[in-house]
């Protein structure tokens, strides 16, 4: 995981990690997954920012299982109380499925 600059993004920081690998569900996965979005958000709370975003880490290339991260996602970023806004931004109709009934829940 990295901080940078937003540079010409608008944003004051831009914070990079890099999600699991789907293999087989068996080797971590979710546990990693998971471990990546608290860690963002101890680096935001560390920089400062009341305000973040987030894409589906991992279910792209990654080929992690988009219903599988939703509520992993979810839960992790329902448990962060520093922020003022938290925003997920899902452009694929099928993640945005996947997070709307891992919301429901």
């Amino acid at each position: 995981m990295a901080a940078t600059g937003g540079y010409e993004t608008g944003y004051r920081h831009i914070i990079h990690v890099a999600g699991p690998r789907w293999r087989d569900g068996e080797s971590g996965e979710p546990e990693v997954l998971a471990s990546c979005y608290e860690n963002v958000l101890a680096k935001a709370q560390e920089l400062g920012v009341t305000s973040i975003a987030f894409p589906s880490i991992s279910t792209g290339a990654y080929r992690f299982p988009v219903e599988l991260a939703a509520p992993i996602a979810l839960r992790e970023l329902q448990a962060a109380k520093a922020f003022d806004r938290i925003i997920v931004a899902l452009r694929d109709p099928a993640a945005i499925r996947a997070y709307a009934h891992a919301w429901e829940r």
